[in-house]
């Protein structure tokens, strides 16, 4: 991840979006919503318990925002006021640090060693104690370069699509390889969440790991699936306009959030 530019905090309000944020208070988990039908469950409030999400009914469906589509199809390279305000309609009301980002994702296959809830995950958690295996996402996943924050601690990044890639058109696939091949870097929109966890007590992993917390962020994408599939194929860089959704992510202190600025 390369942070090339960003604005640390945009509010919104009065949004007609579709999506929206939602918690079970029972469970304490966290979940995005379309048209109230819930998408992903992205994990639970409590800090020592292990970063997780996963595809629910729900996640079936892109939300374009058909104002700017062209200039996100060529690729952007700065934030303007006017761009935010014409994606902010689709964005749900709440708190955002908003980052353009440069990304080089890698699909996952999933339960393989690029799967992180078959070996980072593992290695600091164990397996979970009642089903004896890793954790399903219940869909492919992407994953950017692991970076250091610090001697025991790595920041994880996930780029989640809302729905699977046979849910692509090979045709548009094609076409994002191609401009790709050019040296365009389309852009794509997520809503994202960081949530910073670490066991209660060292050393519960089936595996000893030096790492002892984990910084995972996380990109829910709502557009630019296609270009992400293609750029995934072609080993190729795309950016992202990330909508960071403060009050959504499981930190100590917003000031947490300053860290990721070192990835200018």
């Amino acid at each position: 991840m390369k942070i090339q530019e960003e604005i640390e905090s945009f509010q919104i309000t009065n949004s007609k979006t579709i999506i929206s944020f939602e918690k079970n208070n029972k469970n304490w988990s966290r979940f995005i919503s379309i048209e109230g039908k819930r998408a992903y469950e992205i994990g639970n409030v409590c800090q020592t318990c292990a970063f997780y999400f996963e595809r629910l009914e729900g996640a079936n469906q892109k939300i374009e925002p058909k104002e700017v589509i062209d200039k996100l199809n060529n690729g952007i390279t700065t934030i303007d006021q006017d761009l935010l305000n014409k994606i902010s309609k689709i964005i749900p009301d709440g708190n955002y640090r908003i980052m353009l980002l440069e990304v080089e994702p890698k699909m996952v296959d999933l339960g393989t060693d690029s799967d992180y809830f078959k070996n980072e995950q593992i290695r600091l958690w164990g397996l979970d104690g009642f089903w004896g295996i890793p954790h399903h996402t219940k869909i492919p996943y992407y994953r950017t370069k692991t970076e250091s924050l610090d001697i025991d601690k790595e920041l994880y990044e996930f780029l989640i699509p809302m729905y699977p890639k046979n849910y692509l058109d090979i045709e548009r696939v094609n076409y994002y390889k191609d401009e790709l091949l050019k040296g365009k870097k389309p852009t794509g929109i997520s809503i994202s969440v960081l949530d910073i966890k670490g066991p209660a007590a060292q050393g519960v992993g089936s595996i000893e790991s030096d790492i002892l917390e984990h910084w995972c962020l996380a990109h829910y994408l709502i557009d630019g699936h296609h270009k992400l599939y293609a750029a995934s194929e072609k080993d190729s860089k795309m950016t992202i306009l990330s909508f960071l959704a403060i009050d959504e992510c499981i930190i100590e202190k917003v000031e947490c959030l300053s860290k990721l600025t070192n990835f200018k």
